[in-house]
């Protein structure tokens, strides 16, 4: 008996040991989904992938004063546009030597403002990542929530083709991709020069795009976006500046310091021409040598149309709901009644056709029969009236 019960337990304890190692087997195959790689495994990969030899490890933090030799961007800028990190690394191949740097926004608006910021003006596009431009040493590419910076570090002027390569690399390894923020969609198409839109997230953004207007009454510090793009015409041409506010009310409070258009110019000439539109949260503001029928057309093309949310039920909608609810209520009551009503009949028929037909008694047997009566048909006798009997 003894033996038996020690063979149980042990069986049962071996049992528990396979069961709790199943379990932690399975815990230890979880993972993790990553949308693209971070930085660091970019910089890290891109030395095996891109024919180009590391020097050195991948560098970088979320602190971007502890680094040496960081970005030689503004850290307010950095802010504005909201970095989260910065990497960097460099690659040789034979006498080819270039740096690569990783700017990590929080979002892909505050990336394509500051890629727009740091694109040069006579700089050439690319067709690699979801935008990018080139000179002779240097390339920027923005793609999804990153902005990659590839420079040759001997400024040879002959490292187009090797910038280009590694930055096909690198636009490969990220996966990732994103859409032109909102604001920038909504600069008219038509005439636009190519490459030349920009995107600024705030104030020191806008005053890196280097637009002459008097930026103090602009109100880029309520929290105004600002987009800007050059438009050339067959004789004349001029730059259309668009600025988003968070409601409407602030952009006619600000709308109303542009009246003065001519005010807004730094430095104005006598063929200098500036007009301005409001509509809804957005304000047009266009200037150069346009004519008036020119900017008319331009103009037009800037229209807001708001989408509402309703978050509440409209009140016809709701009294029709709760009509709805009640009926339905009704319905199940009244079901309800009818299942009992049939359940009883049914056992009524049962007690019935058992007591006519079966030869024995089911239902209304004596020793199950127990019926408590009052008999209030019967007379007690009255109590005695006289004095009690000694």
């Amino acid at each position: 008996m003894k033996s038996s019960l020690a063979k149980l337990v042990g069986y049962s304890c071996l049992a528990f040991t396979l069961t709790a190692g199943c379990s932690s087997a399975e815990e230890t195959f979880v993972t993790t989904i990553k949308l693209f790689p971070s930085p660091k495994e970019i910089l890290s990969t891109l030395g095996a992938t891109a024919h180009w030899r590391a020097q050195g490890s991948a560098v970088g933090t979320d602190n971007l004063g502890s680094i040496e030799n960081g970005p030689s961007i503004s850290p307010v800028l950095l802010k504005e546009c909201g970095i989260r990190s910065f990497w960097q690394g460099s690659y040789e191949r034979g006498p080819r030597s270039v740096s690569v740097q990783i700017f990590e926004m929080g979002d892909s608006s505050g990336a394509y403002s500051l890629y727009t910021i740091q694109v040069q003006p006579g700089g050439h596009p690319e067709t690699t990542g979801d935008q990018a431009s080139s000179t002779d040493n240097d390339l920027w590419l923005w793609q999804a929530n990153l902005v990659v910076h590839i420079q040759d570090q001997k400024s040879s002027g002959k490292a187009n083709a090797q910038l280009l390569e590694i930055a096909r690399a690198v636009s490969t390894l990220i996966r990732q991709h994103a859409e032109l923020p909102n604001l920038v969609k909504r600069l008219p198409f038509h005439n636009q020069v190519s490459g030349s839109s920009r995107y600024a997230v705030g104030p020191q953004g806008f005053s890196n795009l280097k637009i002459p207007l008097e930026t103090s009454k602009l109100g880029l510090e309520m929290g105004a976006e600002v987009s800007m793009a050059k438009y050339q015409f067959p004789t004349t041409e001029g730059q259309l500046l668009l600025l988003s506010y968070p409601t409407p009310q602030l952009a006619r409070k600000f709308y109303t310091n542009m009246k003065d258009a001519h005010s807004l110019l730094l430095n104005p000439s006598p063929t200098s021409t500036i007009v301005s539109k409001r509509s809804g949260p957005l304000i047009a503001v266009l200037f150069g040598t346009l004519s008036e029928a020119e900017a008319k057309t331009l103009l037009q093309a800037i229209q807001y149309t708001a989408n509402l949310t309703w978050d509440e039920m409209p009140p016809g909608v709701e009294m029709a709901a709760y009509l709805l609810r009640v009926k339905q209520s009704i319905m199940l009551t009244g079901a309800l009644l009818l299942i009992t009503f049939g359940v009883g009949v049914v056992f009524g028929l049962i007690r019935v056709a058992a007591k006519r037909w079966l030869p024995i008694s089911i239902f209304d047997r004596p020793e199950v029969v127990e019926l408590t009566q009052l008999r209030l048909w019967e007379r007690s006798a009255p109590p005695p009236t006289g004095p009690p009997s000694k």
